[in-house]
């Protein structure tokens, strides 16, 4: 009979498993770490994807240090390279490796660290899996936190990098928002943001372009000012210009700098007011068709323009500022919000000007409908 055991098999068992749960929770002992050792960044439990021909998850003890993730199993460690170039990147994201699809109903808080920006060939990646959104929102910040202090150099005082999702950038929270810069903050300029490596700047209007070129904030661009940036405007994508090409990288291969600089002020100027770059860089010999990014009336209702990585612009029909400092009630900077004015061009704008000019002088005349 059972009686004559102290403990029966199922005693046994439900120990072990109490046993087995209480170490999951705790912090597991790291062979081989000395005290001089500094601590980790972060670290905790996740589920990560293994490398054999069945790709089984299995929970791990990870820890994020200055320069390398690490993940322990069995008494042994495993290290991936963390750099300027490296991110963490959500499976629900559009930016993630096209592997992840497979993941993402079943691991919804997963994430993957990758060592490099880029196409994702011959990248090394570990794919992972947190608790749940809270320990993947520590995770992501953490390793942005990282990429951002290894990309701007100590020395560099006043210089933030440049969130590398730019406008398309799904994330609210304040201290994001703080350690990076995103198109259209006051402190996107020139000399004043750094950006990762493959990265370029982005500039969803004229005014966000004309505010990059004027890192000084003077209202004004110079002759200097112009010449630091230009290396962005010859940058910019083909297809925001009327003829298909960037005709800033046509005009410098045409054209003496000092040349371009009276093409655009003229031989009397020495400066560059935000009117007179806008109509510059939107005549016929530029042909640049961005948004003007500037607003007539302060009461006029700014929509959210922000959109979504499935194409669904946000419903936001009016600015509301939150608590948060630019930040609008639907979760969006105030960047992100223009009136349909302002998503005009400076062009668009001129012809509905002269359109508007004979209904002002006679009302009579105003289109009906």
């Amino acid at each position: 009979s059972g009686s004559n055991f102290p403990l029966s098999w199922f005693a046994v068992q439900s120990r072990h498993v109490a046993m087995a749960a209480k170490r999951s929770q705790s912090t597991p002992h790291i062979g081989g770490r000395g005290i001089s050792q500094p601590l980790p960044l972060v670290a905790g439990w996740l589920h990560k994807r293994g490398t054999g021909p069945l790709y089984s998850w299995r929970k791990l003890w990870c820890e994020l240090h200055e320069h390398e993730f690490q993940w322990h199993k069995q008494g042994k460690t495993g290290t991936m390279a963390i750099s300027e170039r490296s991110r963490a990147v959500r499976f629900s994201s559009a930016d993630a490796p096209p592997e992840t699809r497979k993941f993402r109903y079943l691991y919804p808080c997963g994430f993957v660290i990758d060592s490099e920006l880029g196409d994702g060939k011959g990248n090394r990646m570990v794919y992972l899996s947190a608790a749940d959104q809270h320990d993947l929102r520590r995770w992501e910040g953490a390793v942005e936190q990282l990429v951002a202090r290894l990309a701007v150099r100590p020395c560099e005082k006043g210089v933030k990098l440049a969130c590398p999702h730019g406008s398309k950038c799904y994330r609210r929270n304040k201290e994001h928002l703080e350690q990076l810069l995103h198109p259209g903050d006051s402190k996107y300029r020139h000399g004043l943001v750094a950006f990762l490596k493959g990265r370029k700047p982005e500039f969803n209007t004229l005014r966000d372009l004309f505010n990059y070129i004027d890192f000084s904030e003077s209202g004004y661009i110079s002759k200097s000012k112009l010449g630091q940036a230009w290396s962005a405007m010859r940058a910019l994508p083909g297809e925001l210009f009327k003829a298909g090409v960037n005709t800033f990288a046509v005009m410098e291969q045409r054209l003496s700098y000092d040349a371009l600089w009276d093409k655009a002020a003229g031989d009397d100027q020495t400066h560059l007011s935000f009117v007179q770059f806008s109509n510059w860089v939107s005549n016929a010999s530029v042909g640049l068709q961005l948004a003007i990014g500037v607003d007539v009336s302060l009461d006029v209702e700014r929509k959210c323009r922000f959109v979504y990585h499935a194409g669904k612009q946000c419903q936001c029909c009016k600015y509301s500022p939150s608590e948060q400092t630019s930040i609008c009630n639907c979760g969006h900077k105030s960047s992100m919000h223009l009136s349909d004015d302002a998503q005009l061009t400076a062009e668009e704008q001129e012809r509905l000007q002269l359109a508007a000019a004979p209904a002002r002088s006679n009302p009579g005349l105003a289109p009906s409908g």
